[in-house]
């Protein structure tokens, strides 16, 4: 893994929020409305183990960016109905927002260096872009470095010499994205790779199946979009094989083209960046309603002698 240390991190909020409700499901009822209290203390360890293992505590800012509830998920899904639509479990869909809402408002107060970036009709990944370009990260060798955290590809399209992606299981450069992927990282070559190859991570379909990477490749390093692939198929030099499949698939393949592109945001992105403040009475109130064990940080002295009283208490009882 790579050994970098960040500056900025920035993590796809509700990316990571399903993966850790994923693994805790546990709940409670709060003013008559159930919360995912489980996905909220999950979410919380897994984002400080990330800070701890890709940052200097001291020096770090994290970006959480979220996606807004009335984002443009609903806009693409009039494109195509099935994105991102294994995550809009109607059984779910209310619980989820709000407990996401509440998520928000924990983080707010959680931490000095957390900053929550979400916008109107706007996705994360749309964001992503704005926000980096207003770090004003250079490609100078003492720059502040950027790390990137989502499993979402869209995510890699910010990949620069300093700026690197983290899909929960590797760290990419340019260079180590090339070697994996077999092209560099640009925002296009994304597009059309996604629009080909689909994304599990939003329920976009594969756009050109049963043709081989080395095929998609060489589609990527000739054509700059998909309509031009498919406009020029007839003067092309691929077999008729691929072409027919291009042919078969090609409204699949400019629906995914469409799906997979960023969405311009209207205003200057700091108009959408709330900065947190610690505040440890409200957090600690936010976590007894949520029955959330309370970190030892949060503890005052007489709590922390009351935590170590009960559990000498449980081990002479063990015993």
């Amino acid at each position: 893994m790579n050994s970098n240390k960040y500056k900025y991190i920035l993590i796809d909020g509700n990316n990571l929020f399903w993966r850790s409700w994923a693994t805790n499901i546990a709940e409670v009822i709060l003013k008559d409305e159930k919360i995912y209290s489980g996905g909220i203390a999950t979410f919380i360890s897994r984002l400080n183990q990330l800070i701890k293992m890709f940052s200097y505590l001291d020096d770090v800012k994290v970006y959480l960016l979220f996606d807004n509830p009335t984002s443009t998920i609903k806009v693409r899904q009039e494109i195509d109905e099935n994105y991102k639509s294994h995550r809009l479990n109607k059984k779910h869909d209310k619980e989820i927002y709000k407990t996401i809402e509440i998520l928000i408002r924990i983080l707010k107060c959680y931490s000095d260096k957390f900053y929550i970036v979400n916008c109107p009709n706007c996705e994360a990944d749309d964001l992503t872009l704005p926000l980096i370009k207003y770090l004003k990260i250079s490609n100078d060798v003492f720059s502040d470095k950027v790390l990137c955290i989502s499993n979402d590809l869209d995510w890699a399209r910010n990949i620069d010499i300093n700026i690197h992606w983290y899909n929960f299981n590797e760290v990419y450069t340019i260079d180590s994205f090339e070697k994996e992927y077999g092209f560099k990282p640009n925002d296009n070559k994304i597009k059309m790779y996604k629009a080909m190859r689909g994304d599990k991570s939003d329920n976009i379909s594969i756009g050109l199946p049963y043709v081989k990477e080395d095929t998609v490749i060489d589609i990527l390093n000739k054509y700059s979009t998909i309509d031009l692939l498919i406009d020029g198929l007839n003067i092309s030099d691929y077999s008729d094989s691929v072409k027919k499949k291009i042919r078969e698939n090609s409204i699949q393949l400019r629906t995914n083209y469409q799906l997979v592109d960023f969405s311009p945001i209207e205003n200057d992105i700091t108009e959408y960046i709330s900065i947190c403040k610690k505040r440890i009475g409200e957090l600690k109130i936010w976590y007894k309603a949520l029955d959330i064990e309370l970190e030892s940080w949060m503890k005052s002295k007489a709590e922390m002698q009351n935590s170590f009283l009960i559990q000498k208490k449980i081990k002479r009882v063990r015993s």
